[in-house]
């Protein structure tokens, strides 16, 4: 009937028609389980990181659990974003993945390195596969981005003044004029 049950069986009796009747006899099924079931969400609460930092994603922040599959057989694949920085595995740091497992996620694996721009946010969108071609597509996993004072200030103007000898002058911001975009 389509139901997540691993078995099922029927009671009969057999009749020879001359009234011999062998009862109670019990034939057995076993059903060979079918996963067509896609992963299903348990944890997407994105994640945060310091501008030019690594975060280790977690399983509190991303999750999607299969009921029929072990987490080594739930695979992401991402499809688009990380327009700011890249996942990468632990023990391969510096070279950019596009897949990764839960379990990859679970043992604390997997991370997000960002790329020291002056953003606030970063994400990627993904689907999620149980590797019996059941997928979740669409999904989207955000990164907040928080920024780090990390420049210094620049030139903006430095064209000097003429002053009398022995007068004042005020400096106004188009003699001189330093800026800093983070602050």
């Amino acid at each position: 009937d389509g139901s997540n049950t691993i078995s099922d069986s029927f009671n009969f009796s057999v009749d020879d028609g001359q009234g011999n009747t062998l009862a109670c006899q019990s034939f057995s099924f076993t059903i060979t389980p079918v996963d067509n079931t896609a992963p299903a969400q348990v944890y997407n609460t994105g994640s945060t990181v310091a501008e030019g930092g690594t975060d280790t994603i977690s399983n509190t922040e991303l999750r999607y659990d299969d009921s029929e599959q072990p987490a080594g057989a739930v695979t992401y694949t991402v499809t688009g974003g990380l327009a700011n920085g890249q996942l990468e595995l632990t023990g391969n740091p510096g070279v950019a993945i596009t897949s990764f497992t839960q379990a990859q996620i679970d043992a604390g694996l997997v991370v997000y390195v960002h790329d020291d721009s002056n953003t606030t946010s970063d994400s990627f969108t993904f689907e999620v596969d149980d590797g019996q071609g059941n997928t979740l597509a669409g999904q989207t996993f955000d990164i907040t981005v928080t920024p780090v004072d990390d420049d210094a200030p620049y030139q903006v103007n430095n064209n000097g003044s003429t002053v009398a000898e022995g007068g004042t002058d005020t400096l106004t911001t188009a003699e001189l004029r330093y800026d800093d975009s983070e602050q």
